[in-house]
This record gives C-alpha cells, structure tokens and sequence, in this order.
C-alpha cells in the first residue's frame, strides 16, 4: 500500500522562523532517505503565504500507521512545533474512480429510500 504523510508548519510571522523550519526539513529528509519502505520526501513552500512551509514523506508498506503517522513523522512534527503551528496528515493511494465508486455506494445504502406509491 502507498501512503503519504504530510507535515505542514506555519511560522509566527517571520522569514527567519520558516527558513529554521527549512533547514530541519531537509535535514530530516537526508536523514530518512535510508529508511526502506519511505519511497521519497519532497519539501514545499507556501505559494500564498510565506510563512507555511510542507514536507511530504511518500510510505510504501503493507500496514500504514494509522495512529499518528510514522516514528519520524512524529518526531518532526514535535520537532517543528517550536516554530509554529504544525498539521500532520495521513493520506492512502486511491485509485479515484474505485474511491468514487465506493463513496456512491456507501452513499446509496445510507440513504433512506422512499416506498414507491401507486
């Protein structure tokens, strides 16, 4: 299963504090870079905001940790927290028409249906 981790850190307002926030990214994605089930990690920044910066951790393994993210990944959101305000995310590779398919699905067998009057 592929699944992608992502730590997003919005800084107090200063240039300064989101470059820190940067340099521990990369820092955390030459460390990672040997761990075998993590497929790839790319850092973003905001195109908005200048004070957001993101860092995407790409899992290939059989069982996603559900409860958190991974060891790293929770490791570098705690990491980040002393800049700012940090979301952690966890998302799964779906194949969008099977995730909309079941959605559909999901959605018809909640719905209550209506007994045809004749």
């Amino acid at each position: 299963m592929m699944w992608l981790e992502v730590i997003r850190v919005r800084t107090f307002q200063s240039v300064h504090s989101v470059n820190i926030a940067l340099s521990h990214m990369n820092a955390a994605k030459e460390k990672l870079s040997n761990i075998p089930d993590l497929d790839g990690a790319a850092i973003y920044c905001g195109l908005t905001s200048p004070f957001e910066a993101a860092i995407h951790l790409f899992w290939k393994s059989v069982d996603p940790v559900l409860s958190g993210g991974s060891a790293p990944g929770q490791q570098l959101t705690r990491d980040l927290a002393k800049f700012g305000m940090v979301d952690h995310f966890i998302w799964s590779l779906r194949n969008a028409w099977d995730a909309a398919a079941e959605g559909r699905a999901k959605f018809d067998a909640d719905e209550p249906r209506e007994e045809a009057r004749i």
